[in-house]
């Protein structure tokens, strides 16, 4: 393993680990546990890893943050859910000015790796979640159980974790359900779509990953998703700023510039138009509905 700092989670405000070796008639029949536990980072954390054992799910619970993992990089917001294998090169980082809170479980054991290797070829290596989803209370079931110590804990983590994998796989496929009868390179555009939504998206550069030419992009996009790109980055962009006005604290104006508006005009007028309400109307309505 290399780091580029050594993180001393003592130095972490309400950090904990969990540790956890199963016998070995458990790491060979099921799904189990290696470390779980939630971490509070700190201005300059940031980590370099490869050849861990094991799979790494972890869920950002508050801050901003950066995963380098199979030669992509992918912004962590509140939500943000990544299912990676810790063999592989990964770095991670938290962010100096809004550092992260996240819950993580590292874990092993019979088709791990397949189910982690199916998920990503799905497109599923990133998942953004809402704070009340079943993934992330799952993972917190775990750390409940753990602490509690009982004996049949192994088992009870075990199906917790296969919860996980499954609802994680679901999720994938409920996002690209849809148009999975849209050619390869379609698809591959749907999910560089979904991993880099925060960034300038152009014709030109959503035409080079399907590997075609602009104007039979266009053509293509239109006749199997039934609207223009433009129109799916928009929606998409939207979608995951509701998310953030519902479950974080962040400023109308970070969320337009965290799901790639260009300013917060611009995300002021798409929004109102799409939902009927300004982005701050949407948020106060639908918090306080959640209060009734």
């Amino acid at each position: 393993m290399k780091t580029r700092q050594q993180v001393n989670i003592s130095k972490h405000h309400m950090s904990f680990k969990i540790p956890f070796t199963a016998a070995s008639d458990v790491k060979e029949m099921f799904l189990h546990v290696q470390t779980t536990g939630i971490i509070h980072t700190k201005k300059d954390y940031y980590i370099i890893r490869e050849k861990l054992e094991g799979m790494l799910l972890l869920s950002v619970l508050k801050g901003q943050g950066r995963l380098v993992y199979a030669g992509k990089q992918y912004k962590l917001i509140p939500g943000s859910t990544f299912l990676i294998d810790s063999r592989d090169h990964h770095e991670l980082f938290s962010c100096d000015t809004d550092p992260m809170v996240f819950c993580f479980l590292h874990f092993s054991g019979p088709q791990s790796r397949e189910y982690t290797r199916a998920i990503q070829q799905s497109g599923g290596t990133v998942l953004q979640l809402n704070k009340r989803d079943r993934i992330l209370a799952n993972m917190r079931h775990i750390i409940l159980v753990l602490k509690g110590k009982a004996p049949d804990a192994p088992i009870r983590c075990a199906s917790l974790i296969h919860e996980i994998l499954m609802t994680f796989m679901l999720r994938v496929q409920s996002n690209i359900q849809q148009y999975s009868d849209s050619p390869e390179p379609m698809q591959r555009v749907l999910i560089y779509i979904e991993e880099n939504y925060f960034t300038p998206l152009t014709l030109d550069s959503l035409a080079s990953v399907a590997n075609i030419s602009k104007y039979h992009f266009t053509r293509l996009f239109k006749k199997h998703f039934g609207q223009s790109a433009y129109d799916y980055v928009l929606s998409v962009r939207i979608n995951k700023a509701k998310e953030m006005l519902l479950n974080t604290n962040r400023s109308v104006s970070i969320i337009a510039e965290d799901c790639g508006f260009e300013s917060l005009s611009h995300f002021s007028r798409s929004f109102k138009s799409r939902e009927r309400f300004s982005p701050r109307e949407y948020r106060l309505q639908n918090k306080e509905s959640m209060l009734k």
